[in-house]
Parts: structure tokens; sequence; C-alpha cells
């Protein structure tokens, strides 16, 4: 099964990796205040 990415889907990817580890980040940084408080 061959998948080839346009511009667009790869776009897609890395906007969905990106949100995907800030959504990671704010969820670490927000237990980590909350450990600290």
């Amino acid at each position: 099964m061959f998948v080839s990415l346009s511009g667009a889907d790869k776009l897609e990817a890395l906007t969905v990796q990106a949100v995907g580890a800030s959504f990671i980040q704010g969820i670490l940084f927000r237990f980590f205040l909350h450990t600290l408080s």
C-alpha cells in the first residue's frame, strides 16, 4: 500500500503533531504547577 503525501497532507500532519505536542506540554505544565502549589 503506497501513500503519497501532497504538500497539504504534510502540512496537516505537522500541524496535528504540533497541536498534540503543545497539548501534552500544557497538561504537564498544569500538573507541574499543581504539584508546586
